[in-house]
């Protein structure tokens, strides 16, 4: 099939479409015993010419993998330069399929055959450092998605490539470097350590937002959700002197700033709660209708839950929620 490809290439018969779709992917247009023909050579000068243009626009030849502008000239660059080191390797049996005159020619326009690491490094750093200025920390959201909201998207995988680039040795002086100047800024080099500490920050937004910390299951954030519910978790396993994830200064952490450690599912109580109040604000103090099924049913559990509440029993029921219906009458209706 590949071979095919190139002696419909060779004899003008290949679609343009189906041309980009090959170079898209790094093809190859010559074969084992070179050649490549007089439409290679086109091709070739071509990418060429692309090159020449995007060293005019960046100021190299560096063309990114993801170099989303042009693709096919990104894979071009990253074969010239595949090609070129089996040329080095100088393997009788292996064609290196690029000659001494193209090698000329791109050695004459400044192309890099051995990938320099490039100065992104510095670019993303001082990224990071806003985003701290801005935030107050280095823990950058991780949704990377291309169809995430995330303005900070590429910032992010610039992150994780920190935390998880093998080639990172303190051995290395460049790299102890950047690591160095990423400590001095406190950077979080431990996954769930960041995690852990961003979820923290968006329960806090969260109590500050709507008074508690109990989130509820249909909320939006539905991470933030699973994190509480696995706090809570962790928290019992602790309790019981069983290994877990949660630790005595992250329980203080939490407790802090008033956590739940079981839920109350406040946050739907609450807006059951508003939505008796305006019941009673529209129709006047009453019982409620069975045509308002949702709400009759929650009111009917109220009156249950707070006679467990007087005699003692295991209740959601609060002294807090207790004077809350205390305050629209609902016990002069439904009694104490």
């Amino acid at each position: 099939w590949v071979k095919f490809q190139r002696v419909a290439y060779n004899r003008n018969k290949m679609s343009s479409e189906r041309v980009e779709a090959l170079e898209r992917i790094g093809f190859e247009w010559t074969g084992p015993k070179g050649g490549g023909g007089k439409r290679d050579d086109a091709s070739w000068w071509r990418r060429l010419n692309e090159l020449e243009e995007y060293k005019g626009e960046h100021g190299d030849c560096n063309v990114p993998i993801n170099y989303e502008a042009n693709l096919p000239l990104a894979n071009w660059v990253m074969n010239q330069r595949s090609a070129y080191a089996r040329f080095k390797e100088g393997n009788p049996t292996r064609s290196p399929g690029i000659s001494t005159d193209r090698i000329e020619t791109l050695n004459s326009i400044g192309f890099e055959w051995r990938l320099r690491e490039r100065p992104e490094w510095d670019k993303r750093y001082d990224e990071l450092l806003s985003y701290k200025e801005t935030h107050g920390d280095t823990l950058v959201p991780m949704d990377m998605r291309k169809d995430s909201a995330n303005k900070h998207r590429h910032l992010a995988m610039w992150v994780l490539t920190q935390r998880n680039n093998t080639v990172c040795s303190k051995k290395e002086s460049p790299r102890t470097s950047r690591i160095e100047k990423l400590d001095s800024i406190g950077f979080v080099w431990s996954a769930q350590e960041e995690t852990w500490d961003s979820r923290l920050n968006e329960l806090k937004e969260f109590k500050a937002t709507h008074g508690h910390t109990d989130v509820p299951k249909s909320w939006k954030n539905e991470f933030l959700f699973r994190w509480v519910s696995s706090q809570r978790t962790h928290h019992k396993a602790f309790q019981r002197g069983k290994a877990t994830l949660i630790t005595e200064e992250r329980i203080k952490q939490l407790e802090a700033i008033g956590f739940e450690w079981k839920s109350k599912n406040t946050y739907k109580w609450k807006i059951r709660f508003g939505e008796l109040r305006d019941f009673y604000n529209r129709y006047g103090i009453g019982p409620i209708p069975t045509t308002k099924m949702t709400l009759y049913r929650w009111a009917t559990k109220q009156k249950k839950e707070y006679d467990k509440y007087i005699s003692g029993e295991k209740t959601n029921m609060d002294e807090e929620r207790m004077k809350a219906l205390e305050s629209t009458g609902f016990f002069d209706i439904y009694g104490k």
